[in-house]
């Protein structure tokens, strides 16, 4: 993705040790290394993301760069190659929702779903779209995510809504979606709970229907 938040990818804050930095990389590329998730695009996509922090966290020089770069640097130099805008913002989003529609709907990963999408989401990018104030773009942010997070169980579901309806600004007819798309994953999660019992019970109800029915 273009808008890349190392600190926010490995779960740390910019003033995160060394000892941090290592021991958060360690736990997280253990959770999604490929080797654990073999053939899961998801996870490889994320395990990606977090050696790119990494390389760039752990070491001195490149630390220090970054640190310029995001906080200090405002040169027109530096605009070029690390602008990020709504439109970035969005283009991401519509990447995810493509990989996820190009993936096996049994075989997402719903962890590293879920962690891509708060990289777009990333407390940085939430006050950006908010002060940039591009309603337009921000609601074609909502819908996309929308979109991307219908895999996520229902927790998931509501920690993306919870960061939706920040920059939903008062817009009623986005918060609507926001409420609707919740309350269909909740559904969602109260059916998958029971099915296995409704399936249970409609089998011995069906043998039972064939019992009496062969006497």
């Amino acid at each position: 993705m273009s808008s890349k938040d190392y600190y926010n990818i490995l779960g740390l804050q910019p003033e995160a040790s060394d000892e941090q930095i290592k021991k958060s990389y360690r736990r997280l590329a253990l959770k999604y290394h490929p080797d654990k998730n073999p053939g899961d695009i998801m996870a490889e996509t994320v395990f990606l993301q977090i050696v790119e922090a990494y390389k760039i966290l752990s070491d001195k020089k490149k630390r220090e760069e970054y640190h310029y770069n995001t906080f200090y640097a405002y040169n027109y130099r530096l605009r070029e190659t690390r602008v990020i805008t709504p439109l970035s913002l969005l283009n991401d989003a519509l990447i995810l929702k493509k990989q996820i529609e190009n993936a096996n709907p049994f075989r997402i990963n719903k962890d590293a779903l879920l962690f891509q999408i708060e990289q777009i989401l990333s407390r940085n990018n939430l006050i950006l779209l908010e002060q940039e104030k591009q309603e337009m773009i921000n609601n074609q942010i909502a819908e996309t995510l929308l979109d991307a997070a219908k895999p996520l169980d229902y927790p998931g579901s509501k920690t993306v809504a919870n960061k939706l309806l920040l920059i939903a600004n008062g817009n009623s007819n986005l918060k609507n979606k926001i409420d609707l798309f919740l309350g269909g994953q909740k559904r969602n999660e109260k059916w998958n709970k029971y099915k296995p019992v409704i399936a249970i019970a409609f089998t011995i109800l069906l043998c039972l229907i064939i019992y009496f029915a062969s006497r």
